[in-house]
């Protein structure tokens, strides 16, 4: 897969991200644990906050599981995945995923659409493994999925309580939050990492 190299965001810049986020579009998921409305994020708070809207599509193409057009203003998504939020983890992250390139991402895709021509390859001119991983913007979006999903203060609080990271515990996060065990499992050991470690 090959990207555009984005400005450097570290850990703590994307957590303060995901909180600055939940806190303007709805405080009362930080003062416990819940599943994030996704839909009404990207529904309501991302076009008032942004100026972009959800455009859904029947199908995409095969692999793509929704993508950021920085020229219409949209984020599309097919109507499958908005159709699975309430039961899917994958969906929901998947969603979450593409709203954080909005967040981070919408005016470096501008400025790229500027510089190059739409339909030129140099927009996406490098492979992923040619990026540093704070620069990548799909570890990026990856991450503040995950931390808008799983807001840093609750997983702290539930490893604290749990004593360290565990299976057990990747799975209550899963059922909390209503993501995948991945999604839980990738979360739970990057919060670790960042404050126990």
């Amino acid at each position: 897969m090959k990207v555009f190299q984005v400005d450097p965001r570290s850990k703590a810049t994307l957590e303060a991200s995901a909180l600055e986020t939940l806190e303007e579009f709805n405080r009362g998921l930080l003062k416990r644990p819940q599943p994030l409305d996704i839909e009404k994020l990207v529904e309501f708070y991302m076009p008032q906050s942004f100026g972009w809207h959800l455009d859904p599509q029947e199908t995409l193409h095969p692999g793509v599981e929704g993508y950021c057009d920085p020229k219409t203003k949209t984020l599309v998504i097919p109507e499958i995945t908005l159709e699975s939020l309430s039961s899917d983890g994958r969906s929901r992250f998947t969603v979450a995923h593409e709203f954080a390139h909005v967040k981070e991402h919408r005016e470096q895709m501008k400025e790229r659409m500027l510089e190059y021509d739409e339909n030129s390859e140099r927009l996406y001119r490098r492979s992923r493994s040619e990026i540093v991983v704070y620069r990548d913007p799909e570890w990026q979006a990856n991450f503040l999925g995950g931390a808008l999903l799983m807001p840093e203060v609750h997983v702290i609080e539930m490893l604290h309580a749990a004593r360290g990271p565990s299976s057990r515990l990747a799975q209550r996060m899963a059922m909390i939050f209503n993501v995948s065990l991945q999604a839980a499992t990738v979360r739970m050991n990057a919060v670790w990492k960042s404050h126990f470690e």
